[in-house]
Formats: C-alpha cells, sequence, structure tokens
C-alpha cells in the first residue's frame, strides 16, 4: 500500500482533559444511527460477499452496539488503569462515518484514504468524538500489516483505541462466521449442498483474515515497548482477548467444509 493512503492531514485536536460522565450518543447522532440501522455490513463487494449467504443479514448499527456490548463485558484487572468508559465512547463512533460513506467491508475492493475517512467523519461528529475516530483509524491502521509503515510519522494510537480496534475485529469475524455457518446449515439440512469453489473461497477468505489480523497484532504487540502502565496493560488485555477469543462451534463448523 502506498503512503498516498495517509494524505497529509491535520490531526484534530485532543481533548485537554478526559470526559467523565455518560454521553447520550443515541441523542447526539440519532440521525446518523437511523441510517446506520438501514445500512447492512457485507453488502460492499457482492464478489467478495456473496448475497445468499450476506444481504440485510446484520446493520452496522447491530454491529456497534455489539462491540458496545463486548466492551461492557471485558473483563479487566480489579486496579486497571484503562478506561473503559472511552473504550465505549470510541466504539460509539468508530463507524458513523459510514453513515455518509457507506458500509466499507475489510475484505472488499471499496477502501477510502485515511484522509476521506476522517473527512467524512468530521462532517457528522463534534469535535472530541472526531478526535475518538481519528485515534480508532490509527489503531486499526497500527495493527494492520498492509497500512503499518504507512502510519502518519509521530502518530501514536492510545491504549483504549487499540482495545475498541480488538474488540471491533473479534465482533465482525464472530457474526462472519456466524452468518456463513446458518447459510451452510440450511444448505446442508435442505440437502442441496451447494458448496461451490466460490462458497469454498469465502470460508477460507474469512479464515485468513482472521489468523492474519490475530497473528500480526500479536507480533506488533510483542515488539511494543511502552513504558506507559496503560500500554503494557493494553498489550496483556489484548493477548488474553485474542487467546480466549471463541467463535463457538460457528468457525469449526465451516472450516470443517474444507476438508
Amino acid at each position: 500500500m502506498s503512503g498516498d493512503f495517509f494524505e497529509q492531514i491535520e490531526p484534530p485536536p485532543k481533548p485537554d482533559t478526559a470526559q467523565e460522565g455518560e454521553i447520550d450518543y443515541l441523542q447526539r447522532y440519532q440521525n446518523q444511527y437511523g441510517y446506520l440501522a438501514t445500512l447492512f455490513r457485507f453488502s460492499s463487494d457482492v464478489d467478495i460477499y456473496p448475497p445468499d449467504i450476506f444481504e440485510r443479514k446484520n446493520s452496522v448499527l447491530e454491529h456497534v452496539f455489539n462491540c458496545i456490548a463486548d466492551a461492557h463485558l471485558l473483563e479487566l484487572p480489579a486496579n486497571s488503569v484503562l478506561d473503559r468508559q472511552e473504550i465505549v465512547r470510541i466504539l460509539y463512533v468508530h463507524d458513523v462515518h459510514e453513515s455518509i460513506v457507506g458500509d466499507i467491508g475489510v475484505l472488499g475492493s471499496k477502501r477510502l484514504s485515511f484522509k476521506k475517512e476522517v473527512e467524512a467523519a468530521a462532517k457528522v461528529l463534534d469535535p472530541d468524538d472526531l478526535w475518538r475516530f481519528y485515534d480508532f483509524r490509527l489503531a486499526e491502521a497500527f495493527f494492520d500489516s498492509s497500512e503499518f509503515q504507512c502510519l502518519p510519522v509521530g502518530e501514536f494510537p492510545t491504549p483504549e483505541a487499540m482495545v475498541a480496534r480488538t474488540i471491533d475485529i473479534i465482533e465482525g469475524n464472530r457474526t462472519y462466521f456466524k452468518l456463513l455457518s446458518e447459510y451452510l446449515s440450511v444448505e446442508y439440512l435442505s440437502g442441496r449442498h451447494r458448496f461451490t469453489p466460490d462458497i469454498l473461497r469465502v470460508i477460507s477468505r474469512g479464515w485468513e483474515y482472521l489468523m492474519n489480523s490475530k497473528n500480526y497484532i500479536e507480533y506488533i504487540l510483542g515488539g511494543l515497548v511502552q513504558p506507559d502502565e496503560k500500554y503494557q496493560e493494553a498489550r496483556t488485555v489484548i493477548i488474553e482477548m485474542l487467546a480466549q477469543h471463541d467463535l463457538c462451534g460457528d468457525l469449526n463448523y465451516c472450516l470443517g467444509f474444507l476438508d
């Protein structure tokens, strides 16, 4: 990926102090969330996401709320220095820009530059939340082998953004394989058995993405040298999340068709 992916952009101003208490995001972005409820994931590229499997099955808003629920359920140390509420705030806004640009699937061909994504987010987000979006996007690039070398010089995601991105990856893959296993179950039980090479590619493509993401995150975190206590805790929490991550029976069920 060329450095053009990260065109020169002025980072949004970081909030002077951490916000305390709840923010009514449903009220703040009700119009955007209303649109995200009608915007379905895995629909950006029909060659990558076959409509028979994915069409109109999971909205972007469902994904956002699933991520937020996972953040609330995340096990943190009793004396944690991570800000759980900030992780939740980041997840509330991490996909709001899709109300402007539409669904962007990680496996699809539709991909915007860092600058264009931030510009789209700036049209709908308050200043503090725009910085959170920018922070999340840095974490997304930080954990992506094709983008890591193109990160803006001197830019580094917060520990909370790194945890939020890991939650986002896990939830996305969990839903992907859930929808895929439901499709395969119907095909199997109906006796149609339409397990074409295209369907098998959908399984293997998702599996490869999941494993590549997991391995690269562990590789990057293994070399992370940050004296900050928050980063050390974030690294431990993320590695534990990846180690404990279980897609239930959906992943193994899908992989069984590759044998």
